[in-house]
């Protein structure tokens, strides 16, 4: 792995990081005991 790849692979995970904080940020509304019920699918 080349350092583009590697710099590419960081910048997309530092992305994935946002969204999921972001995610979790919306779910997490409400009371805590709530939020583990909605995640079984």
């Amino acid at each position: 792995m080349d350092n583009k790849d590697t710099h590419e692979f960081v910048e997309k995970l530092q992305e994935n990081q946002e969204k999921a904080k972001k995610n979790k940020e919306q779910h997490g509304r409400g009371n805590p005991s709530e939020k583990l019920p909605n995640h079984k699918h």
